[in-house]
């Protein structure tokens, strides 16, 4: 099973995850709880020009886990 992260990009590189580890059977549902758009695949969410997207997430990448904000 894939995991999705939310992220918040406030521009110039500027960006936050919102929330993590969300399953592919739950990551619509809850990026329209936090974004309002009601996206119909993964691939639309993945593909937005707005604030909030999402993207694959490897909850097995350490480096991963130690990325912090900017």
């Amino acid at each position: 099973m894939k995991y999705y992260r939310i992220v918040s990009d406030y521009g110039y590189g500027d960006k936050s995850w919102l929330d993590r580890i969300i399953p592919e059977d739950k990551i619509l549902k809850k990026f329209k709880d936090i974004s309002g758009r009601d996206c119909q695949t993964i691939f639309e969410a993945e593909d937005s020009d707005m604030n909030y997207y999402i993207e694959e997430d490897d909850w097995e990448d350490e480096e991963d886990w130690e990325w912090l904000d900017s």
